[in-house]
């Protein structure tokens, strides 16, 4: 449920779209944003937005 909230938050309240395949395309856009959203979130280090693993290493050191 929470998905679906977060998807009519940033505006999937009707299908802008006709056609099984053009939904397909805006759904799939969505899930990749979600996707990579939630990456940002919980990953950052590997996308390149945290400090370097190796980085904090050689500070601990």
């Amino acid at each position: 449920e929470c998905v679906n909230a977060l998807a009519r938050n940033r505006g999937l309240l009707r299908m802008p779209v006709r056609g099984s395949a053009k939904v397909r395309s805006v759904v799939g856009l969505f899930v990749l944003a979600h996707n990579l959203l939630r990456m940002a979130v919980f990953a950052p280090q590997l996308i390149g937005w945290g400090a370097d693993p190796s980085a904090a290493i050689a500070q601990a050191a």
